[in-house]
């Protein structure tokens, strides 16, 4: 199945349920930035549940478990959240954080320590880096809204290659670190915590609500663990269509920061 959808210019995201015999899980898929109805809806649907996993990289809990060579990357990965709060106020919208987990649900996601001690310094070099650029974005933005607003919405809906926006996709979509760090440890993680809840005899269920790009390895866990999926429902998160073309917003920043170099020479 997919996991992520664009149709009509909308990006959905879905909410699947795996039933083995009386048990249901249900998986709900998420993006980190998505309009205030879509976060309302997933809540509704969060609230229905007795209990379940939520992802959330896990703060830095001591600068010390990271290697003395990586720390100069702690600053730029811990304002990395950032990124996903600037594009939401680029376009209007809001982020994940719209979310409220009640008390009992669990987070077994992995630590900030963890993700910086094992990720390449190739990925923590670029990444550390984009919160830089953003803060030139901003000041792009405040002259030229509506131009940076289509440029982010045809990068996510073409995964455009734009200079300042190649980090984050190549980091969110692509390589052997994703898929071993971002997905499969993270994974792994939340296997280990949902092992002991499959095993109790219980009918009332239980939920997952992870980025969408986890769901194809939890769905491939709950099968392997004697469930089958009984579809589900794809709730719209973002409108990714633009008045304004993904070349004429390039075009038009390139333009503005070429006349920019000449002007300061």
């Amino acid at each position: 199945m997919k996991y992520v959808e664009v149709k009509n210019g909308t990006l959905y995201t879905p909410i699947v349920q795996h039933r083995r015999g009386e048990l249901i899980v249900t998986s709900i898929g998420t993006v980190h930035i998505g309009t205030s109805n879509y976060y309302e809806r997933l809540q509704t649907e969060l609230d229905k549940l007795p209990f379940g996993f939520f992802e959330r990289v896990k703060p830095l809990t001591n600068e010390e478990n990271v290697p003395q060579e990586k720390r100069q990357y702690i600053e730029g990965m811990q304002r990395s959240g950032e990124l996903f709060q600037r594009f939401a106020d680029y376009l209007g919208i809001v982020t994940q954080h719209q979310l409220k987990y009640p008390d009992n649900w669990q987070n077994p996601d992995i630590t900030l320590d963890e993700l910086i001690t094992v990720a390449p310094d190739k990925v923590l070099k670029k990444i550390s880096g984009l919160t830089d650029q953003m803060d030139e974005l901003e000041e792009f933005h405040e002259t030229n809204p509506e131009e940076l607003t289509a440029l982010i919405k045809g990068a996510m809906k073409y995964l455009s290659n734009v200079p300042f926006l190649r980090g984050i996709v190549s980091f969110l979509t692509h390589g052997p670190m994703y898929q071993k760090i971002i997905l499969e440890k993270r994974n792994q993680k939340l296997f280990d915590a949902m092992e002991p809840e499959l095993e109790q005899p219980r009918v009332d269920g239980f939920g997952i609500i992870y980025g969408a790009a986890h769901l194809k390895g939890i769905d491939n866990f709950l099968i392997h663990k004697g469930f089958k999926s009984e579809g589900g429902v794809w709730i719209p998160a973002l409108d990714v269509e633009s008045e304004i073309s993904l070349w004429h917003a390039t075009k038009t920043i390139f333009e503005d920061s070429i006349s920019g170099e000449i002007e300061s020479k």
